[in-house]
């Protein structure tokens, strides 16, 4: 069996009804198969490489799936190619070719599709919105898998808790590469914020290599260090609530505060320095961690800091210098002087 898509990113839904697929099929095997970028219909956002990879993860545990790289590395763009490779590779195999009831109406469409029907057949998965047509079903001879009972999309899993629904090993995995930080990003956050935060996330790596602490750990904490940023009033004192954050200076500070929480609630990242350090940028407290403090220095003293009036007072450049050297120091000096800007 052949299942075609984008896997971008793979989640729940996915699973289930490959489990199903093969379940009702009974089939050998099935076959992910990810689209390649330049051929699918929306951008794709992650790379090719990480999506095979991805797909790998998950995959490990579940014998009766395997990922094929054909339409990635063959650059194909047509179901009627792809069908024809397993139909060489397997020559005395039954294939059946998996898609959603949101294909179902667009297969008339299919380039060769009279070839394709001679060498494969279509079972189809009811989608949320998208009803099946009974009427295609006769035409190409369908088998109908019911419907799945997840509402999923991987085009909706940004900006929402739906993000969770990724297996559980792949969301690790993502985050571990950071595959879709910038993805994230542009979801909650302009453009001037998002390249703010990746200049923060580039300078937190900066300081913490120089004090022999894990790069990559800190370019995350300061890549979303503004994750909430933009969100609306309302939506933050809201959220903010739901984190237990209930005694606040002013309501423009909470954007720490619930970055942390949307990061671990939403997006599943569950690194305890990485959310110390976004939730405590805005109001330190008496007790920092290292990271804790490259993470409000590197806020503070990125490279385009110096163009900001607020900034005039001190020598970012030798601050930086200075917070390769001793951290605490540094940390303390900028400190003293954004809270004497504070009381003015």
């Amino acid at each position: 069996m052949i299942f075609g898509g984008a896997f971008d990113p793979l989640h729940q839904a996915h699973i289930y009804i490959a489990k199903r697929a093969v379940q009702a099929i009974k089939a050998q095997k099935l076959y992910f198969v990810p689209t390649a970028k330049a051929f699918f219909k929306s951008p794709i956002k992650a790379s090719n490489q990480a999506r095979l990879a991805m797909l790998r993860v998950a995959l490990k545990a579940l014998p009766q799936m395997a990922v094929s790289n054909f339409d990635i590395k063959a650059q194909n763009g047509f179901s009627f190619n792809t069908v024809q490779h397993f139909k060489q590779r397997f020559p005395n195999a039954e294939l059946y070719f998996l898609i959603g009831s949101d294909k179902l109406s667009e297969l008339a469409k299919w380039h060769n599709i009279e070839q394709l029907q001679k060498l494969c057949r279509f079972v189809c998965y009811e989608r949320f919105g998208y009803p099946i047509d009974e009427q295609l079903v006769q035409q190409f001879n369908v088998r109908l898998l019911g419907k799945c009972p997840l509402d999923l999309a991987s085009s909706e899993m940004f900006g929402s808790h739906k993000f969770r629904q990724i297996p559980a090993k792949v969301l690790h995995y993502i985050h571990q590469h950071n595959i879709y930080l910038k993805t994230i990003l542009q979801t909650l956050l302009d453009e001037p914020r998002m390249q703010h935060c990746l200049r923060v996330g580039q300078l937190a790596k900066t300081l913490a290599v120089a004090n022999k602490l894990d790069g990559k750990t800190a370019y995350t904490a300061g890549a979303y260090h503004d994750l909430a940023k933009q969100l609306p009033q309302a939506q933050l004192e809201k959220l903010a609530k739901v984190a237990g954050v209930n005694d606040y200076p002013s309501w423009k500070v909470l954007h720490s505060y619930v970055g942390a929480y949307i990061l671990k609630h939403w997006y599943g990242l569950n690194n305890s320095a990485v959310f110390s350090a976004i939730w405590n940028h805005t109001v330190p407290p008496q007790k920092m961690s290292q990271l804790d403090m490259i993470i409000y220095l590197a806020d503070k003293l990125e490279p385009m800091r110096v163009h900001e009036e607020w900034a005039k007072g001190i020598d970012i450049t030798a601050l930086v210098k200075l917070a390769k050297k001793d951290l605490k120091l540094a940390y303390q000096i900028t400190l003293k002087y954004v809270r004497s800007l504070q009381k003015n």
